[in-house]
């Protein structure tokens, strides 16, 4: 899920099975990430690869 920090509000979300993996549903959701959006992620999204792919 994409939550507002503030407001908690809920602005994008994916579903699916256990077995697909955090990494699979967050792809998922980065067409809603706009210049200049801070994310923080957890431990599961520490690598590069995923913010690239939304900035290239």
């Amino acid at each position: 899920m994409l939550i507002e920090c503030g407001t908690r509000a809920v602005f994008a979300a994916a579903f699916g099975p256990g077995t697909a993996g955090e990494t699979t549903y967050a792809e998922r959701m980065l067409d809603r990430l706009t210049s200049g959006t801070l994310v923080l992620l957890d431990t599961g999204f520490d690598g590069y690869s995923l913010a690239e792919r939304r900035s290239g």
